[in-house]
Parts: structure tokens; C-alpha cells; sequence
């Protein structure tokens, strides 16, 4: 589960404020505004989500590729008359 700051959720709840329909009822009013912002926190929290896991799948990807080119550089100083000790490899 992700948690917020106070700051960002008050960014979020004076968005929700602005953005959410104008009533002369109170009652209807305030339906509105939590309607808007249930709306706006869910959609925080995915933007939040998927930005974390596109970092996480990013981090991963460049991992594989840091070994795979790790290893093939590995196999090219083997294969070759590389004037490197065989000990580093």
C-alpha cells in the first residue's frame, strides 16, 4: 500500500475541491467533492504505481543487460589472445 504526504493529499483535496461540481445543497455539495476526490486519490495512487513498477521493470532490464554484456565480454577476453591473466576472468 502506498502512503502519502500530507502536503501531496492536500494538493490532491484542493484539486478535487476545484474540479468537483458546484451544488447550493450542502449535502450534495459534499457527495461531490468526496466523490471527486475518491476519484483523484485512486488516480494518484496508479499514477504512483505504475511509475514504481516501470522502475522496478527498468532496473531489472538494465541488470540482464549490464550481465549479459558482462558475460559476453567474459567469453570475447577468453577466446582471444588477450594479454590480461586468466586469474581476473
Amino acid at each position: 500500500m502506498y502512503q502519502y504526504s500530507l502536503a501531496s493529499y492536500l494538493d490532491v483535496f484542493e484539486l478535487s475541491l476545484k474540479k468537483s461540481m458546484p451544488d447550493t445543497i450542502l449535502q450534495k455539495r459534499l457527495r461531490n467533492i468526496m466523490d471527486t476526490l475518491t476519484h483523484n486519490v485512486y488516480n494518484y495512487g496508479c499514477t504512483g504505481a505504475a511509475a514504481s513498477c516501470l522502475s522496478h521493470s527498468s532496473a531489472v532490464a538494465q541488470g540482464a543487460i549490464i550481465q549479459a554484456t558482462l558475460v559476453r565480454l567474459q567469453e570475447y577476453l577468453r577466446n582471444t589472445n588477450c594479454c590480461f591473466p586468466s586469474k581476473l576472468l
